[in-house]
Order: structure tokens, then C-alpha cells, then sequence
């Protein structure tokens, strides 16, 4: 009986070897969320007359965009709902508010003309959602007539474990 152990013995080494020692983690193969905010100007003027988009043409001199890129591992998070990314003014709004800019209905508001009409025009947000177009989208930040600094916080939620990444300008 011993000398038919005896080859088990030597081969068990051997075998254990060739299956890379068994067990193991293969570890995590999930990719870290990251999320990065962006803003064209962090910079612009008092906007003492209450200018808003639509008044004075396409330059918007009251006015900064801000750009919020997440990533997957270093790719972009693509096909997201209209809510991936929720945009807050966490202090400052006195000084400025958002604005999406984006020309939708539900994002205007309706004002007096001063000429006993009414008129649209883009409606103010402390806080808004926006979709993800290639792991990215944009906003804007317009000044009011009082000056200080808007601190702007974007964050995305990794829905594999629900936490949640920021980022502020």
C-alpha cells in the first residue's frame, strides 16, 4: 500500500503547481466613477441691469458655462438617463443661479413685457439634472446684481454600490 501512495505523493506538488495553487481572488474588476466640473469663466461682471440670455444676442456677458465630465474607469459613462448628474449651488446663489439654456418649454418661464404683454424667458434653478451625452453635459451660471462668489457642486452616483462622486467649482 505504501508504494502505491508513494507516486500520489510526488505528484501532488506537481499538480497544485500546473493548477496555480488553487483559490484565490481574481480581484475587483469594477472601475472607480470619477467626476470632473469645469466652468468657461469663474469670473464675470455684476449684471446690474438683470440681463438674461435672449436680450442681448448670443454673447452673454453676465454669464459662465459650466462642463461636468464623468468617467468609468478613465472612459466616459455614456447612456445614462436624463438624470445622471445633479448640479447644486451650494452657496453664493444671492449671487447667480443655473440656467439650462436649452430652449425647452419646461425650463421657461413666463414674465410680464412691461408692454401689458407676456414674454418667455429662461427660468432660474438652485439645483438641476442633467442627462449624460457621451459622459458629459453642460450648463450655465448667470450673475445676478449682487456680487460674491456661486459655488457650483456636481455629483454622479455609481449605481453598482450607490456612491456617490462630486465635484465643484
Amino acid at each position: 500500500m505504501k508504494k502505491l501512495f508513494k507516486p500520489f505523493i510526488l505528484l501532488a506538488p506537481l499538480v497544485l503547481a500546473a493548477c496555480g495553487g488553487g483559490g484565490g481572488s481574481g480581484g475587483d474588476t469594477q472601475l472607480q466613477y470619477s467626476i470632473k466640473l469645469n466652468a468657461s469663466r469663474t469670473s464675470v461682471p455684476v449684471n446690474l441691469n438683470s440681463i438674461f440670455p435672449g436680450f442681448v444676442g448670443d454673447y452673454y456677458p453676465y454669464m459662465s458655462t459650466l462642463y461636468v465630465q464623468a468617467s468609468e474607469g478613465g472612459s466616459p459613462i455614456l447612456d445614462k438617463a436624463d438624470n445622471a448628474f445633479g448640479c447644486n449651488v451650494t452657496s453664493g446663489l444671492d449671487s447667480g443661479s443655473l440656467y439650462y439654456l436649452d430652449g425647452k418649454d419646461e425650463h421657461t418661464v413666463e414674465v410680464d413685457d412691461g408692454k401689458g404683454g407676456k414674454m418667455k424667458v429662461p427660468g432660474s434653478y438652485r439645483s438641476i439634472t442633467l442627462g449624460s451625452n457621451s459622459g458629459g453635459a453642460s450648463f450655465h451660471v448667470i450673475s445676478s446684481d449682487i456680487a460674491g462668489d456661486v459655488v457650483v457642486v456636481c455629483s454622479v452616483t455609481d449605481p453598482r454600490d450607490n456612491k456617490v462622486y462630486a465635484s465643484s467649482v
